[in-house]
Order: structure tokens, then C-alpha cells, then sequence
């Protein structure tokens, strides 16, 4: 579960971090141009309980101002903390509650189970989307970390830290650099992103786009502006394609062969299913 909290002093391995929550020190490669059309989604309906769930879940609400941040467009916070000891500021691009909460409407579409619930039993719909936000609330906190540490208690008292919304590493900790490098709010992965570029934007292939982002673990420059790009397109859209591309591997992976027919799937057991496979680890590490 995201937190930020107090904690012992702790070792600090040797990862280029001010006291203060700095980001490593990378050498960030250009943008490379994606090629996809962006269309801005539009989000007829979002149920006033799954933007309830996403509002209660910032654990930096109050103790943030603006800042500007390079690299970055669009609205921006510096947010400080107690931990380790230590206070640490962290540069953020939070969203709000209500846009995150349109991104989940709409990532809910790749999921033809809980999708067809719209119609056949609303309530059971507006459970399966409040899932989706708490699955947020508990890889991020709905928090987008642009640079800084951010102390967690998902694996025990350890630091992360962030630089454009990825996992660059931990120190505190046993692990000193990334694996998945997870890019948030929602913990997406290379092997994630990389279906969905492939099967459902229609660019390149699986193989292609890993080669592209430096493989399935590790840091990798591509891979954090890939993050990063994702989330300025979605900052005043709809639609995010982070979220889709995360609702599609739960479908292909877990939601279709436990329904092939969603269309007659039982609300309740869509549900449970769907819980089972955002509230667990599911092949999302660090």
C-alpha cells in the first residue's frame, strides 16, 4: 500500500539524492515522436463513489504548493514529508480525483466484462470501477512522482525513488536499482505497455517495442519519457492510455477466460474476479 510515513534512520545506498529528495542525476535521452493519433476521450458518466475513493487516497494533500518543473507543461506541486528522520520534498504532477476518474470509465471499456455491465446491473458496474481506483489509490496514491524519494510501506520501510513517474530505485532497502521500473499512477510495465502498442494501437510489435525501451527490466530513458509522455496527453484528456493499456492486459490475461461470453458473465463473480486481479501484485514489481 502507498504511504508516506515515519520511519527509523535508515542506510542510504549510494544513489545521486539530495537530503531534500533530489532526482538521480541521468542523463535523459530526446523524446522520440510517437506515432498514434491522440483522440480526447469523452466520459459521459463518473460515478460520484469511485471519484470518492480517489479523493481520500492522496496522502500529500496539504502539505504541497505550486512549482514549476522542467520537462514538465502543465500544473506541478512540490510536496514535503517526515521520513527516515529526514524531512523530503518530492516534485509532483498529480491529477485530480474526478480526471483519474475518467481515465478508469474509460480504460473500463477493454474490458468487455465489466463494461457490459453498464447496462445489465449499474450498481455491479460502479463496484468493479471503484476496485480499478483503489488498485490507484494503492500503487501511487493517485500521486505522479516527477523527481524525488517516496517513502513506502508496500514491501517493508523502503525509499523510492521517482524521476518522471518511474521507478528509477530504492536505497533503505535490499534493491538498489529498479526491475519492472514500474511508471505511475498505476504501475504500468514495459511488457504491459508493449501489447497494447502492438495489438491495439496497431504499432510495431511486441518484440520491437521492448527492444525500443531497453527490455522488460531496468532503467531505460525511452521508457521514462514513454511514461512521462503518456501522462502530459492524458493530463487534460479523458482518456489515458497508461490505463488502457493496463485494463487490456488484465482482460487478455485474467478477465477472458474466466468470462468468453461477458455478456452473460454473473455481475457479482465479474467482481470478485476483477478484484483478484487488480488488488494483487499481479506480475507488478518494482
Amino acid at each position: 500500500m502507498w504511504s508516506l510515513f515515519s520511519t527509523p534512520a535508515m542506510a542510504v545506498l549510494s544513489l545521486v539524492i539530495s537530503a531534500t529528495g533530489g532526482g538521480p542525476d541521468v542523463e535523459l535521452a530526446p523524446k522520440v515522436p510517437h506515432r498514434r493519433p491522440v483522440g480526447r476521450g469523452v466520459v459521459p458518466e463518473v460515478p460520484t463513489s469511485l471519484v470518492d475513493v480517489l479523493a481520500a487516497g492522496n496522502d500529500l494533500a496539504g502539505r504541497c504548493h505550486p512549482v514549476e518543473v522542467p520537462r514538465w507543461h502543465h500544473e506541478a506541486e512540490e510536496c514535503s514529508y517526515e521520513a527516515a528522520g529526514q524531512t523530503w520534498t518530492l516534485s509532483t504532477a498529480t491529477p485530480s480525483a474526478e480526471r483519474v476518474a475518467r481515465w478508469i470509465v474509460d480504460a473500463s471499456s477493454l474490458i468487455p466484462s465489466v463494461d457490459g455491465l453498464r447496462e445489465r446491473d449499474h450498481h455491479a458496474w460502479e463496484d468493479a470501477l471503484v476496485v480499478m481506483g483503489k488498485h490507484t489509490i494503492a500503487q501511487s496514491g493517485r500521486v505522479f512522482p516527477l523527481d524525488g524519494v517516496v517513502w513506502e510501506d508496500f514491501e517493508g520501510a523502503i525509499g523510492y525513488v521517482f524521476h518522471d513517474g518511474v521507478t528509477y530505485g530504492t536505497f533503505g532497502g535490499p534493491l538498489a536499482t529498479c526491475r519492472a521500473c514500474a511508471c505511475r499512477i498505476d504501475s504500468l510495465t514495459r511488457p504491459m505497455w508493449c501489447a497494447y502498442e502492438a495489438d491495439v494501437l496497431g504499432v510495431g510489435t511486441r518484440a520491437s517495442c521492448l527492444e525500443a525501451l531497453g527490455g522488460e527490466t531496468g532503467w531505460n530513458d525511452a521508457w521514462s519519457n514513454r511514461c512521462l509522455e503518456n501522462h502530459d496527453e492524458a493530463w487534460t484528456n479523458d482518456r489515458n492510455e497508461s490505463y488502457r493499456a493496463i485494463a487490456y492486459y488484465v482482460d487478455r490475461h485474467q478477465m477472458q477466460p474466466l468470462f468468453p461470453e461477458p455478456e452473460r458473465a454473473e455481475p457479482t463473480e465479474v467482481v470478485t474476479a476483477l478484484g483478484r486481479a487488480y488488488l494483487r501484485p499481479y506480475a507488478i514489481t518494482r
